[in-house]
Order: C-alpha cells, then sequence, then structure tokens
C-alpha cells in the first residue's frame, strides 16, 4: 500500500508520547501511554483505549509519518483497525494510572 492512497494511517504507540516538551494524558481517564495514532486527510488525532479520540494540532502530518515508520498490514477499515489493535473499547478501564 502506497501512503498517498490511504484514507487513513493508523499504528499503537505504547509508551509515553510527549509532543511540544509536553507528555499527552488522556483527559477522560487520564492514561499516558498506549496510544493510537492517526493521520486522516491532513489533520493528526490520538485515540486512547477508552475510546476518547482528539485532534492533536502539535503534531504535523510529517511528524507522524517520522514517528509510523513501514507500513506493516493494512486494515479493510477504519472499524477493523480499531478492533484489531485493541482500541474499540475492548480494554477499557484497564489502565491504571498510578
Amino acid at each position: 500500500m502506497d501512503r498517498t492512497t490511504a484514507s487513513f494511517m493508523a499504528f499503537p504507540h505504547p509508551g509515553p508520547l510527549v509532543i511540544s516538551e509536553t507528555t499527552v494524558t488522556c483527559r477522560q481517564c487520564g492514561a499516558e501511554r498506549e496510544w493510537m495514532m492517526i493521520k486522516a486527510g491532513e489533520g493528526v488525532f490520538i485515540r486512547c483505549r477508552c475510546t476518547f479520540t482528539w485532534p492533536e494540532p502539535r503534531m504535523t502530518p510529517q511528524q507522524f509519518d517520522d514517528l509510523m515508520g513501514p507500513v506493516t498490514d493494512v486494515a479493510p477499515d477504519f472499524h477493523h483497525a480499531l478492533r484489531s489493535m485493541g482500541y474499540d473499547g475492548t480494554f477499557s478501564g484497564t489502565y491504571l494510572t498510578e
């Protein structure tokens, strides 16, 4: 698959994520790791395992591409990607904050 023909790109980011010297934290559940990074069109979004999703204007599409690395799998649609990576709510409530 060519990155320029995809309607969205997504990948899991298991560890903490720092953007503009700030550690990303989910405003809904307080998670500080286990992100799904999504690029759709010219926007970048972050999704938490609790299903809370928000736009991340501090990250450019180029920064997303640099962080993502090579394409290793292709999902038939966005809902399949959510399920296959575990961001469909299945693991909601399993993240423990300290």
